[in-house]
This record gives C-alpha cells, structure tokens and sequence, in this order.
C-alpha cells in the first residue's frame, strides 16, 4: 500500500508544482505517508524545498513582541524547539493589547465549532456558550490594529525562517474562544490528542490573550513527538490521554500553563491537544509559517492594504511571505 500512496504523493507534487495546487488524493497520501515513514517524507521534501527556496538577510538584532533578537538569541530559540517541539517566551504581549483584543472579540461574529453542527454570524456569550469553540474569520482578525503587530512581527517571520530553513510562507491566522461547554473533550475542538500536517514542515505561534491553567484549557504537547512517535501513535487519528500514558512519561507530557501575553512556538507535527477548559475559559491567538502550500488548502483573506504597509522598518520581504493575502 506504501507504494500506492507514494505514487499518488509524487503524482501531486508534479501537479502542485504546475499549477500550485493540491489534489485531495496526493494530499491524504502524504498524511498517510508521514506516519509509514516516521516524518521521512516531510524531511526529504523539505530539504529540497531549503535549497531552492534561500533565506532573507535580516539585520543583525530584530524587535518585535518577544524583545531584541540577535543570531545568538536566535540559536537557542531554534535549539529548543528543535529539542522539544516547543518554546516558552520570557516575553509577554502587554496587558493592555491583550484587554484590546478581547474587548475586541466580544464585538465582532465567529463561527462556532461543536460534534453536531456549525453556526456563522454568532457573537461569543461567555454565560451562554453552545459549543466548544468560537472561531473568528481571518478578515475580521486583521482589521485590528494590535493583531496586525502580531501578524507581522519581524521576530516571528525571523525564527520561522530559521526554524524551516527557508524563506516562509504565512499560512494562517486565526484567533478563537474556547469555551466552558460541555464536560467532555471534543475530538472537533482539538481537544484530544493528534498531530497536525497541514504542510512539509511548519511552526505555529500561540499567544494567549488570557490567564491559563491547568483549569483553563492550556496547551498540551508530548515532548520531543515532532522528531519521531511510536509506530501505535504515528496514525493520523485522535488519541486519549490513556494511549498517550502508555507510551510517555508524566515529565514528557507538558502543560503549558501561562499568564495572559504568554508567547509559545510551537511545532504541532509533534502530539499535542488544547486541554478542555473547566474553570475558565480560554482566548489565543496563532500565526502559523509553513515552507510550501503543499497540503492542506490555504485561506486567502483580503485585505485593505499591501501586505507589511505600516512595517517599512523591517525590509521588504511581505510580499513574498504573505502571498496569501489579496489586496482589495
């Protein structure tokens, strides 16, 4: 069967190079054969990917969120990620932009995500919730001023780029409330554990615009998973936390607890879940930076004006990184 998914893998990439465009079919295969091969398939590609695609020259120290960046800061940013799958920033998003954001969430339509159905157009009632998860549209998230700064933060395109070993891709941004419905994990809210592979390689910036605990639906991540899982856990499938204690020790499964403005980087090809919240609910926003649009279909959002606009300071690679983006 290995041998089917891989034809029908190259056949897609054939296509996807031709017409920048993926085919379901090549699209499963390639979920499939991640877990066959243990991530194999998603280094093989990468590396060519690396070599074609080349870097921007940033300059010495970027500002962003997280602070000053130099190229030693940088290195130990990526060797931690490289080691765990993950990245706790002593930096934290100001009190007063995380107030905003929220403030900001409660005015404008989500979409809410349960095991029965979706609804559009609905506002987040935090003393009323009717699903797991409330998802914002990404044109309505870019309308905000401090979400902008988040989106086009040096700091993030600067360790992306490092991280994937090539020129990133912006893939998405997508802010949501998790909320205090229900007594049980949703498999549809993310709230079990999986890996995702929405592209070769990819990272993942998590901000949490609230207080997290343990209570409160903290980001889970099983230590180390994004370089290799146990051949009973590399399926592409949701998993319990029994399955996972199995395999792993209590020190390996992390609970990424943290004060509102926490900034994570996360490599969710490792196994990871949003824990259910039952105290408190949760608001994050992620930035995701992909090396190829390979896999899972991308959003293409509009929006207002030329992409890094008001971010003159920091060169001007935008272009290029949020090709994603249309200018209305």
């Amino acid at each position: 069967m290995i041998l089917v998914y891989r034809l029908v893998y190259f056949l897609g990439l054939i296509e996807y190079s031709l017409f920048r465009s993926t085919n379901k079919y090549s699209y499963i295969a390639f979920r499939k054969l991640h877990g066959l091969t243990n991530g194999g398939i998603n280094k093989s590609y990468s590396k060519k990917i690396s070599l074609k695609k080349g870097k921007y020259k940033f300059p010495d120290i970027t500002t962003g969120i997280i602070g000053n960046v130099d190229s030693g800061r940088l290195d130990k940013i990526i060797s931690d990620i490289e080691e765990k799958g993950y990245t706790i920033f002593d930096e934290k998003l100001p009190e007063d932009v995380c107030q905003r954001i929220l403030d900001y969430s409660m005015e404008i339509p989500s979409k809410v995500v349960g095991e029965q159905s979706d609804q559009t157009g609905v506002k987040y009632d935090p003393n009323n919730p009717i699903a797991p998860i409330y998802r914002f549209q990404e044109e309505d998230v870019l309308r905000h001023n401090d979400i902008k700064d988040i989106f086009y933060d040096v700091n993030f395109i600067r360790i992306a780029q490092e991280y994937l070993g090539c020129k990133p891709l912006n893939n998405s941004i997508i802010m949501w409330w998790s909320s205090l419905y229900g007594k049980s994990a949703s498999s549809r809210a993310a709230q079990l554990y999986h890996f995702d592979m929405d592209h070769p390689k990819f990272i993942k910036f998590f901000i949490y615009l609230t207080d997290v605990d343990t209570n409160s639906g903290p980001h889970c991540y099983v230590r180390g998973t994004h370089k290799n899982k146990p051949k009973s856990l590399a399926k592409d499938k949701r998993y319990s936390d029994s399955e996972i204690q199995q395999h792993y020790e209590p020190s390996e499964i992390i609970e990424i607890d943290g004060s509102r403005g926490t900034v994570v980087a996360v490599d969710t090809s490792g196994i990871h879940k949003g824990k259910l919240p039952i105290d408190r609910d949760r608001l994050i926003v992620q930035i995701e930076f992909t090396n190829s649009f390979f896999g899972q279909k991308v959003s293409r959002p509009s929006i207002s004006e030329k992409p890094g606009a008001d971010y003159p300071q920091h060169g001007d690679f935008y272009k290029e990184v949020y090709t994603r983006l249309q200018v209305s």
